[in-house]
């Protein structure tokens, strides 16, 4: 059975052979997402792979089984959209992924965000959107009409892929859900037809996602967001990578800006 071996596989860690194969991580996945797995196995699943960091080869087999499972959105207008998901890991800071769709909405940049409905905690993205008049999609026919109108649109996750909702609803219970969040930051419900903005928590999962970008062909653009939310650090310049076609290339350098306390500071040294 794909679980019993797959847990075997990474309980062996200590061994040194914990990764499990892109074709086994998609059928476990594929059968967590479709609610093959008790609540006992769904439990040690995700609770395994907690315990360690993903593979490339696993997280390219659980994003093909999530991917395979999202509800796509018709999109026959002329200019490309922008997805921006919107999974923090943390709230530390201002929640600045509202002001990032609006600025491209002003610029006539149609931007579908997609995310939690509950923050456990924090001020979701949908939450703040709702303050500023716009409501939650309750389709995905409803999402294309405001893409339209308005230019931006807000997905609950549950509309796009209710397994992978569910599974994130899992962080309340057991406290973990970083694998579903890797996963939901790289949901394309335009099917190739979009700019993905994926957000990585530090420069170590950057590099797993972009393996997974480039490996799939998508259009994106990576960098470390503050608390994995899909905007970059208003006092620092990040380092941002564009994908396109399966290649990949360095769009901006990553470079500190002075803060004005550090000014400040140099002034008097000198």
């Amino acid at each position: 059975m794909i679980v019993a071996r797959a847990l075997r596989k990474l309980a062996g860690h200590r061994e040194g052979d914990h990764h499990l194969a892109e074709g086994d991580a998609f059928e476990l996945f594929s059968a967590l997402l479709d609610g093959g797995l008790p609540e006992l196995e769904l439990g040690a699943v995700v609770g395994a792979l907690a315990m360690k960091p993903l593979s490339e080869t696993e997280l390219l087999g659980l994003c093909r089984a999530a991917r395979a499972r999202v509800h796509r959105l018709r999109w026959n207008a002329a200019s490309l959209p922008v997805v921006l998901p919107s999974y923090p890991t943390a709230h530390t800071g201002p929640n600045l992924a509202p002001l990032v769709a609006m600025a491209l909405a002003g610029f006539g940049v149609p931007v579908l965000i997609h995310g939690p409905l509950d923050g456990q905690g924090g001020a979701t993205t949908a939450a703040v959107l709702r303050e500023l008049g716009l409501l939650p999609s309750v389709s995905l026919a409803d999402a294309a009409a405001a893409l339209e109108k308005s230019k931006v649109a807000f997905v609950p996750t549950g509309l796009l892929s209710p397994p992978l909702a569910q599974l994130l609803s899992l962080r309340a219970r057991l406290g973990v859900c970083a694998v579903a969040q890797q996963i939901a930051r790289l949901l394309d419900p335009f099917d190739s037809d979009a700019l993905l903005l994926v957000p990585a928590e530090d420069p170590d999962q950057a590099g797993l996602l972009g393996a997974v970008l480039e490996a799939d062909s998508d259009k994106a653009l990576l960098f470390v967001g503050p608390d994995g939310e899909s905007f970059t650090d208003p006092v620092r310049r990040p380092s941002i990578e564009h994908f396109d076609g399966g290649t990949r290339r360095l769009a901006q350098r990553a470079k500190d800006f002075e803060t004005p306390s550090s000014m400040s500071e140099k002034f008097r040294l000198e």
